[in-house]
């Protein structure tokens, strides 16, 4: 599981650096005020890689499906990309899930800097809020510790922030 996000990761790294060369737009005010297909998300990174993430909006993409929701964010200063991605169910409803409670493979949260990237496994240590879900929005919070099996490492993610619109 960790393999397919980290080489999804790398393959939208790859992606973003030839699309990214526009000018960072960031709002933070919500899923309402967000076009459909995009989505904004936020979050403090420390450990191995050390940031502020706030992805542009151009960057970012919302997917859904009958069964999975993709939310994924985006940022590229220089050279250098960073990536979050968030899966859930399609039919997700508010609440509290963590990476331990999800482990049927439709919950995934994953960043990359770089060329390296971290992603929850399945363990109690990374926990998703939902606080806003309807048939077009959703909106909730994120914190936890995402790994990188390869490296041997970690970060930290705190105060995480997502939104998007279908």
């Amino acid at each position: 599981m960790n393999f397919r996000i980290l080489s999804l990761s790398m393959f939208l790294t790859s992606v973003l650096l030839f699309t990214g060369c526009k000018k960072e737009e960031t709002d933070d005010s919500g899923a309402a005020s967000l076009l459909p297909g995009k989505s904004q998300i936020s979050c403090t990174v420390s450990g191995a890689a050390t940031s502020s993430f706030n992805s542009n909006i151009q960057l970012s993409s919302v997917l859904k499906s009958d069964v999975l929701m993709n939310i994924s964010g985006s940022s590229v200063t220089g050279m250098s990309s960073e990536i979050v991605m968030l899966i859930l169910p399609a039919n997700v409803t508010a609440g509290t899930y963590t990476s331990e409670s999800n482990n049927s493979g439709d919950f995934a949260f994953s960043y990359s800097k770089g060329a390296d990237g971290w992603a929850a496994d399945v363990s109690p240590v990374f926990t998703v809020v939902v606080t806003k879900s309807t048939a077009t929005e959703i909106e909730g919070t994120f914190s936890g510790v995402l790994n990188n099996d390869n490296l041997g490492n970690q970060v930290t993610i705190k105060d995480g922030k997502f939104a998007a619109k279908f």
